[in-house]
């Protein structure tokens, strides 16, 4: 809270707006109008930060926060900083404007690249029979506050499924806190569907709200990273139906033994899902992918699930959760425990295959016994449009092969029904050539991954 109070202190120019409501509204009617007001009158392609809200209790505090982060993220407009960033943020900004050692210039340059550009932060207290929301964004660049009041019914008046996804992850997690006896730092693992392991609207939900459930805790348990900085376990999801409803599982996982040291789980209602506009299957550009094309892709990708592997092929991307925002970055190692030559394909959202690797003759594709090699070699893949999930194949071949990347094939669901099923890809895909003829892969594996707003 001391940098908001801070910033109050220093703001310029505030407006300020605060409509009297004849009728309170429910607290999910309240964010929306708050939001889309925000949305609306803030600058575009700003760095947004949705910071504590202070609220009746941890579990509707999450709730706002969530609900917030994801109508910004919604609506394409802004970047949103993650919430396992704001902590390094919150100590830079502690330590430029309490010290009073660094001047107002070098604060903004020393913070530009991390810090967020817009906090949003606020608080939602009992006013009598009712309660009063009141949000504010705090521009750190100009100083300007802009501020949003609605009056709101008690929390406990909200929609039928009300708080028990945010709840849930916040009870879980409280649950896995009261298990570990030391401070434990973690990072965000995979998040995907169980039956499938696509990563989805869902997966990109719980990550955001895992961290700010670990955030609004206060009992120093549990403090996140990202991936790859010295964690010592990883907090993984996975989710599956059950009838109607979808079971989601909860994993503190070691990080030096790969073992599940504690777990949880709980279930989501249809109905909730709906109102949140989540799904468990990913997305064909702005929508769902339907449940006929999404099976039919997965028929046809079957060669790659590497069930008859005759070497150990392990494929590991950048992003351990497997959740990329549009101008990320995206990388992968492979490694092998014998000497192979690999060949990489890319299937986009739309069904469409190309070869990315070897890109020519002078891509080093061969993988020393025991080895890795970094996917690209050279350049770099930006994540840009379509949105939805995109899958990385790879194949191992004992012996060199050509490196031609004219192979572009169709895996939509009317090519599929034409016949490029399992055998199509195995045709079309493994069938490479070396001096001594037409070879078949030794090992094959993949990764899916999503690319959000």
């Amino acid at each position: 809270m001391y940098i908001i109070k801070t910033f109050l202190i220093f703001a310029i120019i505030t407006v300020s707006t605060l409509p009297c409501q004849a009728k309170a509204l429910t607290l999910d009617k309240a964010i929306k109008s708050v939001a889309d007001y925000f949305i609306k009158v803030l600058p575009e392609n700003k760095k947004i930060a949705v910071r504590d809200i202070e609220a009746v209790d941890h579990s509707v505090a999450s709730y706002i926060v969530g609900n917030f982060m994801n109508r910004f993220e919604e609506s394409g407009k802004f970047i949103i900083l993650d919430r396992q960033n704001l902590a390094v943020t919150q100590a830079e900004f502690d330590y430029q404007y309490g010290s009073g050692r660094v001047d107002d210039a070098k604060q903004k340059s020393m913070t530009r690249q991390e810090a967020p550009d817009i906090i949003i932060t606020g608080s939602l207290k009992a006013v009598g029979k009712n309660y009063q929301l009141v949000i504010s964004s705090i521009d750190l660049v100009s100083n300007e506050t802009r501020q949003q009041s609605r009056t709101t019914q008690k929390p406990g008046n909200l929609m039928t499924s009300g708080l028990s996804l945010d709840a849930s992850v916040y009870q879980v997690l409280s649950d896995l806190g009261k298990r570990v006896v030391q401070k434990t730092v973690v990072a965000i693992g995979e998040i995907s569907n169980t039956q499938t392991g696509s990563t989805t609207s869902l997966s990109r939900w719980l990550k955001n709200s895992i961290e700010t459930s670990i955030a609004q805790r206060n009992d120093g348990k549990f403090s996140v990273v990202s991936f790859g900085s010295g964690e010592d376990a990883l907090i993984k999801a996975n989710f599956n139906q059950a009838g109607n409803d979808v079971e989601v599982t909860l994993q503190l996982v070691d990080t030096k033994t790969s073992a599940i040291s504690s777990s949880g789980k709980f279930k989501v209602s249809a109905k909730e899902l709906s109102e949140r506009n989540l799904s468990v299957l990913p997305q064909d550009g702005d929508a769902a992918i339907s449940s006929d094309v999404y099976w039919e892709k997965q028929k046809a990708i079957e060669p790659y699930k590497g069930d008859n592997n005759k070497i150990k092929l392990v494929v590991t991307p950048n992003h351990n959760d497997r959740l990329y925002k549009e101008g990320d970055i995206m990388s992968f190692q492979v490694s092998a425990d014998k000497e192979c030559y690999i060949k990489v394909t890319y299937l986009d959202v739309y069904g469409k295959t190309r070869v990315i690797f070897p890109r020519n003759a002078q891509s080093k594709n061969k993988i020393e016994k025991g080895g890795t090699i970094t996917i690209p070699d050279t350049g770099r893949f930006r994540m840009t449009k379509p949105y939805g999930e995109e899958i990385i194949l790879i194949a191992a071949y004992e012996k060199p092969f050509g490196t031609s990347t004219a192979n572009v094939e169709n895996v939509t669901a009317a090519s599929v029904k034409n016949g490029l099923k399992a055998k199509g890809i195995a045709d079309d895909d493994f069938g490479e050539y070396s001096d001594e003829g037409n070879m078949n892969p030794v090992a094959t594996t993949m990764f899916r991954y999503s690319i959000d707003r």
